[in-house]
């Protein structure tokens, strides 16, 4: 019988000797650069610490642009440079929500196209035809 209690107390040591051990080396390599096993992170940590920098350069280029932007006075072309809704009396050239309907001769060409020109455009058209 005692001779079971002391293996079984040797098993013991044994178990929290190897568990000494191993919460050990564990903190070593977390604590320690110039570790063994370390070279596999270490490119790694380069490549994040690369792309954190490219991260905040785009961020410091995107926040300097919205800056100047904000500061530029905005080229709106407005409705009565280009339109003229009494240029042809016998149609209708607005809606009652004054929304233009242009018609030939009652908008001015060159303005639009000086305009439009300088922007990069898309323009979609929908129509919907109900047939009985």
């Amino acid at each position: 019988m005692e001779r079971k209690m002391l293996s079984r107390g040797k098993t013991i040591l044994s178990g929290i000797f190897l568990f000494a051990v191993v919460s050990l080396v564990v903190f070593l390599y977390v604590n320690s650069r110039d570790f063994a096993l370390s070279w596999m992170y270490r490119n790694r940590s380069q490549e994040i610490t690369l792309l954190k920098k490219q991260n905040e350069d785009w961020l410091s280029n995107w926040l300097n642009c919205r800056n100047k932007d904000a500061n530029e006075v905005p080229s709106v072309l407005k409705l009565e440079d280009w339109f003229h809704a009494r240029a042809r009396l016998e149609v209708s050239t607005l809606t009652y929500w004054s929304a233009p309907i242009v018609w030939e001769g009652t908008f001015e060409r060159s303005v639009l196209e000086d305009y439009y020109s300088k922007r990069k455009i898309t323009i979609g058209l929908t129509v919907f035809a109900i047939g009985k």
